[in-house]
């Protein structure tokens, strides 16, 4: 049996102490970033629920009335959100054509105008702002407007849907010719990863005879949120 002295002691002491001293230094390192990870903000976009006042606006101007949809994007983290912005990446077309083509070609249209585009916080007049952990705001998807109505061959009443951009252009490219579509976004900020997030969104195209609430808009307007 091998017999510890003194002298073996005192010659693993340096050693003991160097492994110790660079554990404790491995553990700060990655323990100060477990907490960082642990108190990162993580945003997800979502519907409102259907009885909740703040998934829609009807606003009235006169004898025209909008009808705005909108988003609540939420904090589930523990720190705040900082310069959040929701970004357009992509648009799908899913209106029914005669043809692929033409399907193809509409969607390329309308997505040469939104791609890079942000979406518009609602009520509010910056393009970024900060969400504290444990809260929600708003953003502006889409509006109908009773105004944007348009007379078809068919004599039908068909009103286009408008996309809720944060800068509107000249060139009117936040409204759709289209009644079916998917818009891919970025949900994006200073201090946490970026998330995409697919919106779907399905219009009968006629403005809705009756609107009293929510639910009755979603008879005719209906909204999906994929988290990916």
């Amino acid at each position: 049996m091998l017999a510890v002295t003194s002298k073996d002691i005192q010659g693993w002491a340096p050693v003991a102490s160097s492994v110790a001293t660079s554990l404790a230094v491995l553990l700060a390192l990655f323990g100060e970033q477990l907490r960082a990870w642990r108190r990162r903000p993580q945003l997800v976009l979502r519907r409102f629920d259907a009885a909740s006042p703040d998934g829609w606006i009807l606003e009235h101007r006169g004898e025209v009335r909008t009808a705005f949809v909108r988003l609540r994007l939420q904090n589930l983290g523990r720190s705040e959100a900082r310069d959040v912005e929701v970004v357009i990446e992509s648009l799908d077309d899913e209106t029914p054509t005669d043809t692929a083509a033409e399907r193809e070609a509409l969607a390329r249209d309308m997505a040469v105008g939104l791609a890079g585009r942000q979406l518009k916080w609602a009520d509010r007049d910056t393009a970024t702002i900060s969400i504290p952990a444990g809260t929600a705001r708003r953003l502006d998807l889409i509006n109908i407007n009773e105004s944007d109505a348009l007379v078809t061959a068919e004599d039908a009443r068909l009103v286009p849907v408008r996309v809720g951009l944060f800068a509107i252009s000249a060139s009117g490219r936040e409204i759709l010719p289209s009644t079916a579509f998917t818009l891919s976004v970025t949900v994006a900020g200073s201090n946490f990863a970026p998330r995409e997030h697919r919106i779907s969104v399905s219009f009968s195209g006629a403005w809705p005879v009756e609107i009293r609430d929510w639910a009755t808009l979603q008879r005719s307007l209906v909204v999906r949120v994929d988290p990916r």
